[in-house]
């Protein structure tokens, strides 16, 4: 009977001790991160190299807008320059016309002023 009692008294120690081991286990994975941080940064962040060429790319496209920009800039500043021109001639031209009319106005004017005096 000792002897059953020994066997039993072995099997429930050495459940208890599985069950402990097993408590400790869930612990241990309970701190544990899920995914790995390693793994977790390397799907979500660039390395330095992809980084640096990624800045490349990025002034380089920066770069050609820029140039863009520019040869925009100097076909707008043609283009008014030459309405400037353009503008500044028919003005003068207006200006011109206007002044021819006015004199002939005043030689009209001055005409019917002449007759009217001397009558």
């Amino acid at each position: 009977m000792t002897y059953f009692f020994i066997i039993g008294a072995v099997v429930v120690a050495l459940a208890a001790l599985a069950a402990l081991v097993n408590y400790v286990i869930s612990i241990v994975h309970g701190f544990r991160r899920d995914p790995p941080l390693p793994e977790e940064l390397a799907k979500g962040y660039a390395t330095k190299q992809e980084l640096a060429a990624e800045i490349a790319e990025l002034k380089e496209e920066l770069k050609a807008e820029r140039e863009r920009i520019d040869k925009i800039h100097a076909k707008q500043f043609d283009l008014i320059r030459g309405l400037t021109a353009e503008l500044t001639e028919r003005y003068s031209r207006l200006e011109s016309s206007i002044s021819s009319w006015q004199l002939g106005i005043e030689r009209m004017i001055g005409r019917i002023e002449g007759k009217v005096v001397t009558q």
